[in-house]
């Protein structure tokens, strides 16, 4: 896993120019599932290092936006590294899928043709957690186009593979941690926690995840027509191996396609896998002065 720093420049260098602009920049960052960074704050970002003073980097000005990373003060040397040691892109999973839907043949478009009646829940590749052999960080952009009111999206933890359906709405699901796209509301473990939602969700909204499953935590973004986040939502106390998902309601034709993304192993010595936290065995009492779930934090913005 992960390639050479030269390879990571030439995969930013788009026009083969030895040079990388502001806008091949931003391409890079949306196709590895990264919220933007406004424009203003990549050029201050790229200044920070680039001694021709040609508002572009070339592979020595790369070379020590990498080494900056040494004292983790430059953004853009994050998303480098990232970059680097990045595993293989997310995609739809063919695994397990709801009735109707159907995935392109890159892995990257989940459709589903106009339907009346019914749900049809499908996830990502790849489940989260602080497995050795899992991704516990991940950034995901994905756009959706003509998504029902009814929808829902979200996570899902392990244990819905043998106990959720495929063909039912996620919300009420208690292997699920889910926001309906027409209220906007966050349904954690089959209820409603008092206050928590993201907001009414357009048809088309484009959606940002950011994942820190070490932490059992996700943030979902909602990106504005201007390319800024336009409101958040976080998620804690998530399970402790989860996956992205989605659950399509009753509408006319609808898809999700995921616009870019990228996944990284932290750590490679981690402790054994455990039970679901939320397996019926293992329930518990959340404390008296908790507000609703007690356990989960919205950070909204307008």
């Amino acid at each position: 896993m992960g390639i050479s720093v030269r390879e990571v420049f030439q995969e930013f260098d788009k026009d083969n120019s030895n040079t990388i602009s502001t806008s091949e920049l931003e391409a890079a960052m949306e196709k590895m599932g990264l919220a933007a960074i406004p424009p203003t704050r990549l050029k201050a970002i790229i200044k920070e290092v680039d001694d021709n003073g040609n508002g572009e980097l070339d592979y020595e000005e790369f070379v020590k936006v990498l080494e900056k990373a040494k004292d983790s003060a430059s953004d853009l040397a994050k998303i480098f590294l990232r970059k680097q040691k990045s595993g293989p892109p997310l995609t739809w999973s063919t695994d397990k899928l709801g009735n109707g839907l159907e995935i392109s043949s890159d892995g990257a478009c989940l459709v589903r043709g106009p339907s009346t009646e019914g749900h049809a829940v499908a996830m990502l590749s790849e489940f989260h957690s602080i497995a050795a052999d899992e991704f516990d960080q991940a950034s995901v952009i994905i756009q959706c186009e003509g998504i029902a009111p009814e929808g829902f999206v979200g996570v899902i933890g392990r244990n819905f593979l043998s106990a959720g359906s495929y063909e039912a709405p996620l919300g009420p699901d208690k292997n699920s941690s889910v926001v309906h796209f027409d209220s906007g509301v966050l349904f954690h473990k089959d209820h409603a926690p008092q206050g928590l939602s993201l907001g009414s969700m357009p048809p088309d909204v484009r959606l940002h995840f950011d994942v820190d499953a070490r932490n059992q935590k996700m943030t979902i973004e909602v990106i504005g027509r201007n390319g800024e986040i336009a409101r958040t939502l976080l998620l804690e106390w998530l399970f402790p191996a989860f996956a992205i998902c989605v659950g399509l309601g009753p509408g006319d034709l609808q898809k999700v396609h995921i616009v870019g993304s990228s996944t990284e192993k932290t750590k490679t010595n981690t402790k054994a896998r455990s039970s679901d936290l939320w397996d019926e065995h293992n329930k518990a009492t959340l404390p008296s002065k908790s507000n609703d779930m007690g356990l989960l934090a919205a950070a909204m913005s307008a």
